[in-house]
């Protein structure tokens, strides 16, 4: 299991998971259980997941976490 401080990630990481309530916990889920991105940058380590969205205690739709796929080696 991948265990990432939230000191790891760059200033404009963090405003983006912050922008998009987007969690450390969320990242390191990806991490650990994501399948690999076809569309990761050079010298970064890709992943996807699908998260579900629950609001309200009711699951309302699924979304392709795309915002933490990417970590710079």
């Amino acid at each position: 299991m991948i265990n990432i401080s939230y000191a790891d990630f760059h200033a404009h990481f963090k405003a983006r998971m912050e922008q998009r309530g987007v969690t450390r916990e969320e990242v390191e889920k990806t991490m650990d259980e994501g399948w690999e991105s076809d569309d990761a940058k050079p010298r970064t380590l890709g992943k996807v997941l699908v998260l579900r969205i629950i609001t309200s205690g009711k699951v309302n739709s699924l979304m392709k976490s795309k915002s933490v796929s990417t970590i710079s080696l």
